[in-house]
């Protein structure tokens, strides 16, 4: 049972990561599209 909870939580790291990563990138371009 425990094996199965650190997969699960490794999974919602992964994609909490890659939303962030997703929501830097946005920023970014805002950024550059405001100079």
């Amino acid at each position: 049972m425990n094996e199965v909870i650190g997969e699960v939580v490794i999974g919602l790291c992964e994609f909490v990561a890659e939303v962030f990563a997703y929501g830097n990138t946005e920023q970014e371009k805002k950024e550059k599209e405001q100079l």
